[in-house]
């Protein structure tokens, strides 16, 4: 397994003299205004996109591996239920579903809902309405979508199920 202290690699171009690293940013002291706002943006789009691809990682590895890849999620130095919240949420929505101007904690107010076609309509609707994700919980809790005793959650290694309630 690589080690975290390496630097992260972001997508996206950044200026001259821009490291990123786990534990900070370092900015050349003269960056433009234009180029601060782009490296901004860059990383705000990855850290969007690491939620998803962790959790799709997950899900693929245990496709893949079995229980070899249990190691390496205990690696991550995320909690477990972190990480099985975030599998789960990555298992129920399809990429084809999620919307990109939407957020992770959108996408899991909308998971436990079976159908897909319903799934997509309850995104759509999030972002006519623009709703925050409380605002859909509270949609989904007022037509009986979503139960009060929370959602049952498996975890993908050892598949023990839990209930997850959002506070």
């Amino acid at each position: 397994m690589k080690s975290l202290v390496q630097p992260l690699f972001v997508p996206g171009k950044f200026p001259a003299g821009v490291k990123i690293e786990l534990l900070g940013l370092t900015l050349p002291d003269k960056i433009p205004y234009e180029d601060w706002a782009e490296v901004l943006w860059t990383i705000a789009r990855g850290r969007r996109a690491c939620t998803w691809a962790l959790g799709d990682a997950i899900n693929e590895g245990e496709n893949r591996f079995s229980e070899k890849f249990s190691q390496a999620v205990s690696e991550t130095g995320y909690a477990e239920s972190s990480l099985i919240r975030i599998a789960w949420v990555c298992g129920r929505v399809h990429r084809t579903l999620r919307r990109e101007e939407l957020s992770f904690e959108h996408h899991a107010a909308v998971a436990k809902v079976e159908a897909h076609t319903r799934i997509k309509e309850l995104l759509q609707q999030a972002v006519d309405e623009r709703l925050t994700a409380s605002d859909l919980r509270r949609e989904l809790k007022d037509k009986s979508v979503e139960q009060d005793e929370g959602e049952e959650i498996e975890c993908p290694s050892c598949h023990f199920q839990f209930r997850w309630k959002a506070k």
